[in-house]
């Protein structure tokens, strides 16, 4: 038995899971928006399963400062050190003071374009 993983096999193989997972996903699910919201949840999921704890993945609109709103973001990673909760009867609303990643178009990323790092 070997005392040493090679790094780059690991991260293959995670990235062969999530590719899996994907492609699944897109050919199974026939619906545009179903399998659009499909594709983003799978990136939060995995996100939310390997990003250190201090950070929050999340769909949102986000309100400026002036009040102003967003579209919709399909995926934005945030600082929980940085959001504020207000809960009202039928709101819940995560006030956010950084966000720290938007990420605006899932869709378009296909398994050609997932490449491990190479060190």
């Amino acid at each position: 038995m070997k005392n040493r993983i090679d790094i780059k096999d690991l991260f293959g193989g995670l990235q062969n899971q999530m590719v899996a997972q994907l492609n699944t996903n897109r050919e199974f699910i026939l619906h545009p928006g179903s399998k659009g919201d499909s594709l983003e949840n799978v990136w939060i999921e995995w996100l939310k399963k390997y990003l250190p704890n201090r950070y929050c993945v999340d769909k949102a609109i986000i309100i400026d400062s002036k009040g102003d709103l967003s579209n919709q973001i399909d995926l934005v990673i945030y600082d929980q050190q940085y959001q504020l909760k207000v809960f009202m009867p039928f709101l819940r609303l995560s006030l956010i003071l950084e966000v720290t990643l938007m990420v605006i178009v899932l869709l378009n990323i296909r398994e050609s374009k997932l490449k491990v790092l190479e060190s």
